[in-house]
């Protein structure tokens, strides 16, 4: 269900870009590699419960296997291919999920209408999100 103030009666959430029009945003492409990072932070696997057994000297290598990739996907959105958009940029928000430190979006108005990509939840002005 969506809030009153980002639905259009099409059950997507629509929002904008964060910032005023100087402030630029990265949005990386919806590439089928970016997509399999998605999927591995959605549903991390384990090789093998031998894996969780083990010895404390190994615990940091297997945090390390466990990390989801959505830790560290702020850091390195901008070195992904894509697109900049504008702040205040209208946007519809496809695919969310929690632990995602990313949305799907289709951009709605500028010169990228229409484009799908990857944009950084810390970049959106969601008015889920918004105090009144």
């Amino acid at each position: 269900m969506c809030v009153a103030s980002g639905c259009s009666g099409d059950a997507y959430q629509h929002c904008t870009a964060a910032g005023d029009p100087h402030t630029r945003a990265h949005v990386a492409y919806d590439s089928a590699a970016f997509q399999s990072k998605v999927d591995q932070t959605l549903h991390p696997r384990v090789k093998s419960s031998q894996e969780l057994v083990t010895s404390n000297n190994q615990l940091p290598e297997i945090r390390a296997k466990l990390t989801v990739y959505g830790t560290t996907a702020e850091d390195d959105i901008a070195q992904k291919p894509g697109f900049d958009i504008a702040g205040g940029t209208g946007l519809k928000i496809v695919f969310e999920a929690n632990g995602l430190p990313y949305s799907k979006v289709e951009v709605e108005t500028g010169p990228f209408k229409g484009r799908l990509g990857w944009l950084s939840r810390a970049s959106i002005d969601d008015p889920r999100t918004t105090m009144p």
